[in-house]
C-alpha cells in the first residue's frame, strides 16, 4: 500500500536517481557544451518552430484576439495553428517558450526534451503505483522506460514524439479507473493533453480540421 508519505518517498528517490543516469547518458553533451539539436529536420524545423511558438505566444499576450492567423513566412503563406500543430504547437511543455528569449532556444529545446523524459517516469509510477506494484521493481523499470531507444533517439530530435512516451500511462491509467467506476478525469485529461501530439500520424490522412472534428464527435 503506498501512501502519501511512501510516493514522496519514492518519487524523491526516483529524482535523484534520474539525475545520476541523466548525468552518465547525456555526459557526451555535457562535455562539449551541445544541445540536443541536431542536423536535418531537428535544426531546420523543430528548433526553428519552438522560436516562433515563443514569439507568437508572446505578441498574443499583447494583442490578443488581432493576433494574426496567417504568416506567409511559413512556405508559400499558412494558416499558424493549423500548420505547427504537429511540430508542437498546442504541446503544454512548448508554453513555457513564452519565457524564454530567442537566442536561448538551444537550452530550452535541451531542457523540454529532458522535462517530457523525467515526466514520463513520473506517470509510468502512478500507473505501477495504481496496480499496487512493488516498489523496488517500479524504481528499475521505469529507468527502462524513460531512457528507451525511443526516447532517446527519436524524442532527443523531435521533443513533440515524446509525447505519447508522456502521456501513454495516464491514459491507460484513466481507463482503468473508468473500469473500476472511479474518477473519470484523469482520462479525460490525457486524450486533451495527448491529442496534439498525434497529428503528426493524422495529418497525412485527413488534417488537422477533420482531425479536431473526429476528436470533438469522439468526446461528445
Amino acid at each position: 500500500m503506498f501512501t502519501w508519505k511512501k510516493k514522496r518517498n519514492f518519487f524523491i528517490s526516483y529524482t535523484f536517481i534520474f539525475i545520476a543516469i541523466s548525468m552518465i547518458v547525456f555526459l557526451p553533451f555535457l562535455l562539449k557544451g551541445n544541445s540536443f539539436i541536431r542536423d536535418g529536420d531537428g535544426f531546420n524545423q523543430t528548433y526553428p518552430v519552438l522560436i516562433y511558438i515563443g514569439n507568437y505566444l508572446r505578441e498574443w499576450f499583447q494583442k490578443g484576439l488581432k493576433q494574426k492567423q496567417f504568416d506567409f513566412v511559413l512556405g508559400l503563406g499558412e494558416g499558424i495553428i493549423p500548420s505547427l500543430s504537429w511540430l508542437g504547437f498546442g504541446d503544454i511543455f512548448t508554453l513555457i517558450s513564452v519565457f524564454v528569449k530567442p537566442e536561448k532556444t538551444d537550452m530550452l529545446f535541451t531542457f523540454i526534451v529532458l522535462l517530457k523524459i523525467y515526466i514520463s517516469g513520473i506517470t509510468y509510477s502512478l500507473f505501477c503505483i495504481y496496480h499496487k506494484i512493488d516498489k523496488k521493481y517500479i524504481l528499475v523499470t521505469v529507468f527502462f522506460y524513460v531512457f528507451s531507444r525511443f526516447s532517446l533517439v527519436t524524442g532527443l530530435e523531435f521533443y513533440q514524439n515524446l509525447n505519447p512516451v508522456v502521456w501513454t500511462p495516464l491514459m491507460f491509467l484513466g481507463i482503468d479507473k473508468i473500469l473500476d467506476g472511479k474518477k473519470k478525469g484523469t482520462l479525460f485529461f490525457t486524450i486533451y493533453n495527448i491529442y496534439p501530439s498525434l497529428k503528426w500520424v493524422l495529418l497525412f490522412v485527413y488534417g488537422n480540421y477533420m482531425e479536431y472534428y473526429i476528436f470533438c464527435c469522439a468526446i461528445l
